[in-house]
């Protein structure tokens, strides 16, 4: 497994289809005639593994995506099981996992508003690198058990 090359542009397919079709693109927005379509234009890794570590390295990403696999949790039930995350830090993770696509945020109208966050398919797609990590975790504890 080897990674030679840095960047690459990564352009959404979809994207790609609707700049040929017609529209144009500047600075990550789409201009179509129908309207102006928000998409994120980043760039991407050109080697897969940088490209996972780039959506999930940061310090909480990978306990959020654990605490997510069973199911939806509100951001306090987050908080109390993460532990030790500042609720501005928390956020931050949250919106970054949102906007990759890892997530999904639903904002409820009540008094007091509530919200909840729920993994994609995509944010699922990543529970065999965490049970990999969670054997190896283990693996590396019984080894160095004293």
């Amino acid at each position: 497994m080897s990674c030679q090359s840095r960047n690459q542009p990564a352009l959404d397919r979809g994207i790609r289809d609707t700049v040929k079709s017609g529209c144009t693109s500047h600075m990550g927005t789409i201009d179509c005639m129908e309207g102006t379509v928000m998409a994120a234009v980043k760039e991407l890794p050109a080697c897969p593994v940088e490209t996972t570590l780039t959506l999930i390295s940061d310090k909480w990403k990978v306990l959020i995506l654990r605490d997510l696999l069973p199911g939806t949790k509100r951001f306090g039930e987050l908080k109390k099981t993460i532990g030790g995350v500042s609720p501005k830090v928390l956020t931050a993770q949250l919106r970054q996992m949102e906007d990759s696509g890892l997530l999904v945020r639903t904002v409820y109208p009540e008094v007091p508003p509530r919200v909840e966050y729920a993994l994609t398919e995509l944010g699922y797609s990543l529970k065999p690198i965490l049970d990999a990590m969670w054997s190896w975790g283990q693996e590396y504890k019984s080894k160095t058990a004293l």
